[in-house]
């Protein structure tokens, strides 16, 4: 068997979907991996987890990078359209699970980052 094919048959792409976001989604609230600092090894072992749990509960075919690339994904496509839907005002937005989730864990995002500021201030 040639190198090319075993890391073909090695790698799987996981198409992710509406109901797969939604799960993504569901296990980062559960995990809070953004209430530890960015880069540090509590952080990692939450993104570990996560992919874990998709893993077990759903037999995804994810990794610890590939979960955190889509969250980081969806947040920033999330805060794309914040901005843009503020600068449209008066214009009716329909919102889904998916969008609730985002709006939910960024208003926590922006609580703990708020926290974590006040704490290195006060030292």
């Amino acid at each position: 068997m040639s190198e090319d094919k075993k890391v073909a048959e090695k790698r799987e792409l996981f198409i992710w979907k509406f109901d797969s976001d939604v799960s993504l989604l569901k296990e980062v609230i559960v995990e809070e991996p953004h209430k530890h600092p960015y880069a540090s090894k509590e952080r990692g072992q939450k993104w570990d987890k996560i992919a874990l749990n998709l893993k077990e509960n759903h037999g995804f075919k994810v990794t610890q990078r590939s979960v955190r690339k889509r969250f980081n994904s969806l947040h920033e496509d999330f805060l794309k359209k914040e901005k843009k839907e503020k600068r449209d005002s008066g214009v009716e937005v329909m919102y889904d699970e998916k969008h609730q989730m985002l709006t939910d864990y960024n208003e926590l995002i922006e609580d703990w980052e708020r926290e974590r500021k006040e704490r290195v201030d006060d030292e």
